[in-house]
């Protein structure tokens, strides 16, 4: 009975560091006030939260495009087209208002679990977002003039 207990306390100990390490966060994102329902985990790291590109882009109106042959992911609205390179910090920003541009992400677009994630924050405001955390309820909002589609 007592190897029976050891044995369950360290599998809960184990489960709780693989979610912990994997960084999956419980917190929900909204768009223009609207919940984005995810699929796949939102995964936070380096106090930064990266989202899967496509179910993020089809809920909030913003197109995506995969560049398989340079691996390059492209999200872009009516004004802005954001570039970005699996693996690489750097995003590109070609904006009819502002012209072209570079912003430095925390993290990089990654693919995990054949799935694409891009920077949240780095790439709503790239197109013109305003992006707030709010600290009471743990959620992130991002917000346009635009209302989602």
């Amino acid at each position: 009975m007592k190897k029976f207990k050891i044995f369950f306390s360290v599998l809960f100990i184990c489960l709780g560091f693989s979610t912990l390490a994997h960084g999956e966060a419980q917190s929900p994102i909204y768009f223009n006030d609207k919940l984005i329902n995810f699929e796949n985990p939102v995964i936070r790291e380096m106090s930064s939260t990266v989202v899967p590109v496509r179910e993020f882009c089809e809920q909030a109106g913003f197109t995506v495009v995969w560049n398989g042959a340079m691996r390059e992911v492209i999200v872009l609205n009516d004004e802005v087209k954001v570039i970005m390179t699996i693996g690489n910090n750097n995003i590109q920003v070609q904006s009819k208002s502002m012209g072209d541009y570079d912003v430095l992400a925390m993290l990089p677009p990654q693919i995990n679990n054949s799935v694409t994630y891009i920077p949240l924050r780095a790439v709503a405001e790239s197109l013109g977002a305003k992006v707030v955390w709010r600290q009471e309820d743990d959620s992130t909002h991002i917000i346009t003039d635009k209302k989602a589609v």
